[in-house]
């Protein structure tokens, strides 16, 4: 079953864009390759739900395994608007998170 899709704020989809590139990262290239292709929108839903659900479910399992971690992150991330480089270290602590958890299409592997 599919968790339920999240409404992220840009704070926290600023947070989890590297957890998605990591995690959904086959579903967001067959999506993204239907938009470059300009395919009608109805002919992707396949790709489009399977985006959505990779997502939601990744979402899901960062909020369960990783919560202090993107907390942290996304705190780093307003707290230095312009200086996003200082919160590397964050972000890589919480992408390890994500892949030991085996979130998204990691678990498949």
């Amino acid at each position: 079953m599919s968790a339920e899709v999240p409404v992220l704020t840009s704070s926290e989809l600023n947070a989890v864009s590297s957890v998605y590139a990591m995690c959904c990262n086959k579903a967001m290239a067959e999506y993204t390759e239907g938009k470059r292709q300009k395919v009608h929108p109805g002919a992707l839903t396949a790709q489009r739900e399977a985006l959505e659900s990779c997502t939601a479910e990744t979402y899901s399992g960062v909020r369960s395994s990783c919560a202090d971690m993107m907390d942290s992150y996304q705190q780093c991330l307003l707290d230095n608007p312009r200086k996003w480089k200082v919160c590397n270290g964050l972000r890589d602590s919480l992408d390890k998170c994500a892949v030991q958890n085996k979130l998204g299409e990691i678990a498949k592997m």
